[in-house]
């Protein structure tokens, strides 16, 4: 190779090193102007997480009052829609389509968290002997089953509101007999159009299906005949 080949290779090598040199410094400072910019504006959204609540829970009964009945209440609770069968929020514009929040959660499925505050509020009563869950086992002489079929934060209308409805069976569970249903509906206005709003609002609903539920059960567990009473026909 000649000199002036030779230098011509060299000067070419040199500019192609200075080139790749500059544009990995523009590289690097880009970077670190990413990095120094991503808890501020490149951060993860903050995702909140409501628990359902029931704000007018009473106080539990003290040990010197006892049940006013001996019968043992199980509880179960459900969603009817697999639109509800889940921990996010749901919300509509429209008021026919519905969508979940992107960064909005119950803190648990609204359907089992119902069954857990009805418990709460029908043992807090006091009517019963017991108040359980029907996972647990026990043997018990009523079932009262909670159907979640509509928990949504509706923006269709102004104010918004947040519509609950909720079908409630009490079976006789000794014999598997339905012994009274209701259908509990209610909307309540939202104090602001977020989840935030429809989530506050969601606990005045639902306190208010609560307030219902109670002397509904307790009424017609009333009807319920003692063990060992036949209630058919005699035979001659």
């Amino acid at each position: 190779m000649s000199a002036v080949a030779l230098s011509f290779y060299y000067d070419k090598r040199g500019a192609i090193s200075k080139a790749m040199h500059a544009l990995m410094l523009v590289f690097l400072s880009g970077l670190v102007a990413g990095c120094g910019g991503l808890s501020i504006t490149n951060a993860s959204p903050k995702v909140d997480y409501f628990i359902l609540q029931d704000l007018a829970l009473p106080a539990p009964p003290t040990a010197a009052a006892p049940p006013r009945s001996s019968r043992v209440l199980l509880i179960a609770g459900s969603s009817s829609q697999a639109l509800f069968d889940s921990e996010r929020v749901v919300f509509t514009k429209d008021g026919i389509s519905r969508s979940y929040y992107q960064f909005a959660n119950w803190s648990e499925r609204p359907g089992q968290s119902l069954a857990m505050l009805a418990e709460t509020r029908l043992s807090r009563v006091g009517y019963f002997s017991a108040v359980t869950q029907s996972t647990s086992g026990v043997k018990a002489d009523l079932l009262l089953t909670l159907r979640l079929n509509e928990l949504t934060h509706d923006d269709s209308v102004s104010p918004g509101v947040m519509r609950l409805e909720v079908i409630a069976d009490l079976l006789d569970w000794r014999t598997r007999e339905l012994i009274a249903r209701r259908v509990f509906v209610g909307a309540v206005a939202v104090t602001s159009r977020d989840s935030v709003g429809g989530a506050q609002a969601a606990n005045r609903a639902v306190t208010r299906m609560l307030d219902d539920l109670s002397p509904w059960v307790e009424s017609n567990a009333a009807t319920l005949k003692p063990a060992g009473i036949e209630t058919g026909l005699k035979r001659d």
